[in-house]
């Protein structure tokens, strides 16, 4: 049970560690782009960083298993996630 526990806080201070250096680095990336770009192209890119964001939680929400592991699929659902996940 000790091992455990020692192996859940260690995983937990490594999703903190990971989660915050992305933090980081998307501030970073999203300084630097707002320097060099326009108001109008900045405002562009904030559009699409949002609507890559939206594919992103619908990928972890387990869209691609539930295809994988599905016993029926048809072309529309091979379809759909190769142009939102490709």
């Amino acid at each position: 049970m000790q091992e455990l526990i020692h192996k859940l806080k260690s995983g937990f201070k490594w999703l903190v560690v990971c989660n915050i250096s992305v933090q980081v680095f998307t501030w970073f990336v999203s300084i630097i782009v707002a320097r060099n770009l326009s108001p109008d192209d900045y405002g562009l890119f904030g559009l699409v960083t949002l609507v890559l964001s939206f594919i992103v939680m619908v990928n972890e929400a387990g869209f691609l298993p539930a295809i994988i592991q599905a016993q029926k699929i048809n072309k529309t659902m091979l379809s759909s996630s190769f142009f939102l996940f490709c």
